[in-house]
């Protein structure tokens, strides 16, 4: 078994980015692991928009750098039924649908998570009896983070007054939606493949028949393969009312042709046919 450490300071936190940075060179040499350090881009840090995405995206194309390089099988992170637990709940408050409501899976590609059935205070608890020293990430306390008021307020509420157990029975509810996620997935994977018409490299083809006779949820599934396709694996910016609006001219009982657009797809329905282009507006 060959294992490496990969540690990111995202330099956000001052002094504190610098002493997580030094614990980790500390605990690495204590282990007698390599280490690779990187350092988060300042100017990427002063960026407009979603700042957790662009640390999250760049930390994992790193992990990704680090396995191709050193041949490694896995990438392990640390994320605990706690994390699994959080993020259901932001997700249902945002109003996610099924498979942001899946949430984390123990495997998921080169990913994998081996902390994931254990609460954090259980993993603590460990540490101290091996009296292992550990880091706190001191954001974490900053309420005005929606984790951070699910994790300090919300859940506690639940667990004190409807569920002493409630991180378990939402992590077993979380598995059971990810499991009919997948099976959906599955079965609208093989209904796309077997209607579909592609032309070009550019341009999907379907039966407009085939797909107003589907439910709506197979409607929405279909149309999120045949753009994933398209902007090769992505769903960015392409939102429900996207689909809302691509699904009233599926619906229309109009003779003419209907042409719907939005970020870089253009949609043409005929009266047997719907077509699916990559365009540049």
């Amino acid at each position: 078994l060959f294992l490496k450490i990969v540690h990111i300071n995202y330099g956000l936190r001052g002094r504190d980015s610098n002493r997580d940075e030094f614990f980790v060179r500390q605990l690495g040499e204590k282990l007698q692991l390599p280490l690779a350090v990187y350092q988060y881009p300042k100017a990427r840090a002063k960026k407009r928009g979603n700042l957790e995405e662009r640390l999250r995206n760049f930390r994992y194309k790193i992990f990704e750098k680090e396995r191709e390089r050193e041949q490694f099988n896995w990438i392990a992170v640390g994320h605990t039924l706690d994390d699994k637990v959080e993020t259901f709940l932001m997700n249902l408050i945002r109003g996610a649908g099924l498979k942001g409501l899946s949430g984390m899976a123990v495997k998921r590609g080169r990913i994998i998570r081996p902390l994931l059935f254990l609460e954090k205070q259980a993993i603590l608890e460990f540490l101290r009896q091996e009296k292992q020293s550990y880091r706190i990430d001191k954001s974490n306390e900053n309420q005005i983070f929606l984790r951070n008021k699910i994790r300090q307020q919300l859940i506690p509420l639940l667990k004190k007054e409807y569920n002493p157990k409630i991180k378990q029975t939402i992590s077993r509810l979380a598995d059971h939606l990810m499991e009919e996620n997948q099976l959906v997935e599955e079965l609208s994977k093989k209904f796309y493949i077997k209607e579909r018409k592609k032309t070009t490299f550019q341009e999907v083809r379907l039966d407009r028949h085939k797909l107003r006779n589907l439910s709506l949820g197979w409607r929405k599934r279909i149309f999120r393969e045949v753009i994933k396709e398209l902007k090769k694996g992505t769903l960015k910016n392409v939102t429900t009312a996207n689909f809302k609006e691509f699904n009233k001219a599926l619906e229309s009982t109009k003779s003419k042709k209907q042409q719907v657009k939005f970020k870089g797809i253009t949609i043409i329905l005929s009266s047997n046919e719907v077509s699916f282009k990559k365009s540049n507006n």
